[in-house]
């Protein structure tokens, strides 16, 4: 018989990404970044950060708040 509360310490924490509206993903948690070539992209040690909605930003694939000026109009349901 397996200990419950020893499973629950093995298994990591849900990722939540939040659609912000007119804005970019906010995403919290523990999560791998890759880049289109499988390599991994170094969030640091931040429990949450930001991803670029809009295609402006000149930090890829973060967003740097360029959406403000881009006038980026997408409601956070994902369109």
């Amino acid at each position: 018989m397996s200990n419950l509360g020893e499973e629950n310490k093995s298994m990591p924490e849900a990722v939540t990404i939040k659609v912000r509206d007119r804005g970019p993903y906010l995403v919290s948690g523990p999560v791998k970044l890759v880049d289109s070539q499988g390599n991994e992209i170094d969030v640091g040690n931040r429990a949450d950060f930001v991803l670029c909605r809009c295609g402006q930003t000149a930090n890829r694939p973060f967003c740097d708040g360029a959406h403000k000026q881009a006038g980026f109009e997408a409601e956070g349901s994902g369109s």
